[in-house]
């Protein structure tokens, strides 16, 4: 007990000294302030907003008046005590809530319906009882509110007022205990809110949001496109917040919006540039720190948005297919293959220190394509909450890299927490037209103390992948995993090598210094989805692991090397 208690105190520990003060204080007064209820009143509108119109991309989530589905998880909402089931999980609780089903695809044509789910929702929902008051929920519900009224001309009194009190609930719990795209999430609805309503406390929670903006748009970006908090997930929602603020300003014609116009182009333009370079040839995100598909836009869908508000974003033109580009700032290395392949290597930090939430332990990971599909693929994201799969979704024996003494590299915990992280160390890229070699190191095991550092290097060629991992130090057991899509079929040819056969028939070779053993695992590319499939597992017997990953071009590019 007392050992088991000691060490929970050396997690707070880790964990809570990379906090600012800022957030400290303010969790120490959500906790104790008693929340108060705003009046419930309808406010006057500005001319300001025109009639909404922009792109959607969340598919319809609707099933029955009654039934939604969120997270490939079907629900009844059939009563007022239904938006707060504890039978349901806290995260397709907080998606009802969103009420993302006003802007839905294929949802025009609805409105009557639409019209009573909010109605519905205001009645069924008083301030400030239940999940749907949470900060985060009401900024996004405030958002798609006010979309939706403005596009369709609705403006009936009931729904005008429980904007300005949602509205009032959220400028007073800002989430500056939380900060990272939560932040952001708040101060956008609250230049949405700011923007279509007219009386005093709108112009407050218009000068409030754009206070905040000009804050966290520099620090949430960083210098080569980045969302700071590393997942490309998350990257891609804030983009679509940009693209809408940008929307905004332009159909507002608000002078105080027009001037920070330039900083959202800017930011979102690195973003979009960013994106790609993390996308694989399917089209979609990889999976660094928590990622999966459906609940944000892809590549696509966003450079759609930004091309109908006036931003065409055009790739830097790259003068062979094998290339790499090394996103310093945020700390991946997006290499271009021949053939439709594509690896994408983390050699950076699992994220800001003060919000590294949604993290995963996956230091020196990768994931590739070859011939256009996922071949090696971190786990994915299927559930978020303090559960054992959660945490093992986090962990490094998750991602494709190696775990030393069945520890994590990066101590993470609960459901978002981080404690002790590892650190890159030595990043280098060399590189000659014929080879591209990465070199990277972490010391998240020193950290932890087990005086162990995790080394390892990928050198490429237009066929070829040389893995060479190093552990340094003393351990009991080290492991190198590799993750395979669940497509990919294993054909375990001795104890040192596998032939993988790929979807579409193309063959790729793996041979290994150790014994590879295929694993039963699984891989998680949506929310509430786990899918089979095979992991390779390699045992350090000596101080390295050297591991051939080969695959035969369909035609010669370029020079030969």
């Amino acid at each position: 007990m007392i050992r088991r208690f000691f060490l929970r105190a050396l997690l707070l520990f880790h964990t809570v000294k990379y906090l600012r003060t800022g957030q400290l204080l303010y969790r120490i007064y959500y906790r104790f302030r008693k929340k108060r209820t705003h009046p419930f009143v309808r406010p006057s509108l500005r001319n300001w907003l025109k009639t909404w119109d922009a792109p959607v991309w969340q598919q319809i989530t609707w099933k029955q008046p009654d039934e939604f589905c969120f997270l490939n998880v079907s629900n009844r909402i059939g009563s007022c005590s239904d938006w707060n089931n504890d039978r349901y999980l806290k995260l397709w609780l907080y998606n009802a809530h969103y009420l993302d089903v006003l802007n839905a695809r294929d949802m025009d044509g609805h409105v009557t319906s639409q019209r009573a789910l909010l109605t519905r929702w205001v009645s069924e929902n008083p301030e400030p009882i239940g999940n749907g008051w949470e900060p985060y929920c009401i900024s996004l519900r405030l958002v798609n509110t006010i979309k939706w009224m403005s596009r369709n001309g609705q403006y009936d009194n009931l729904l005008l007022s429980s904007v300005h009190q949602q509205a009032a609930s959220l400028f007073d719990q800002i989430e500056f205990h939380i900060l990272g795209n939560h932040l952001f999430a708040n101060a956008k609805a609250l230049v949405f809110a700011g923007t279509f309503c007219e009386t005093s406390e709108a112009n407050v929670w218009l000068e409030k949001g754009l206070k905040i903006l000009d804050q966290q748009v520099p620090e949430q970006f960083l210098n080569d496109g980045a969302h700071f908090e590393l997942s490309p997930m998350y990257h891609a929602i804030l983009l679509w917040d940009l693209c809408d603020l940008i929307n905004l300003s332009q159909r507002s014609g608000v002078a105080f919006l027009r001037q920070r116009e330039e900083l959202w182009k800017r930011a979102l333009c690195d973003g979009l540039l960013w994106l790609q370079k993390m996308v694989h040839p399917d089209g979609n995100i990889s999976f660094f720190n928590d990622s999966a598909l459906a609940i944000a836009p892809n590549s696509s869908e966003l450079l759609e948005y930004a091309y109908r508000i006036g931003i065409e974003v055009k790739p830097p033109k790259s003068a062979t297919v094998f290339d790499c580009t090394h996103l310093a700032s945020s700390g991946y290395i997006s290499v271009e293959l021949p053939n439709n392949g594509k690896a994408i290597l983390d050699v950076g930090r699992v994220g800001p220190d003060y919000q590294p939430g949604h993290a995963h332990a996956d230091t020196l990971s990768f994931e590739c394509s070859l011939f256009g599909e996922r071949v090696f693929v971190n786990s994915g994201t299927s559930e978020y909450g303090n559960s054992n799969e959660r945490l093992r979704q986090r962990g490094t024996a998750s991602h494709n890299t190696v775990q030393v003494n069945g520890r994590n590299s990066s101590e993470v915990w609960d459901g978002f927490r981080v404690a002790r992280r590892a650190e890159p160390q030595g990043v280098s890229i060399t590189s000659n037209g014929c080879y591209i070699k990465v070199f990277a190191s972490h010391d998240g095991y020193v950290r932890q103390g087990l005086g162990c550092t995790h080394q390892r290097s990928w050198t490429f060629t237009r066929d070829h992948l040389e893995l060479v991992d190093r552990v340094f130090g003393e351990y009991d057991i080290a492991e190198m995993f590799l993750h395979l899509h669940p497509d990919v079929y294993v054909n375990l040819l001795d104890d040192n090598s596998v032939e993988l056969l790929l979807r579409a028939g193309k063959k790729i070779y793996l041979t290994s210094s150790g014994v590879i053993t295929p694993l039963a695992s699984t891989w998680h590319p949506e929310f509430g989805k786990i899918v089979p499939s095979t992991c390779l597992s390699v045992e350090f017997t000596g101080k390295l692991i050297e591991t051939s990953i080969s695959w035969k071009q369909i035609e010669s590019i370029g020079e030969s090397c």
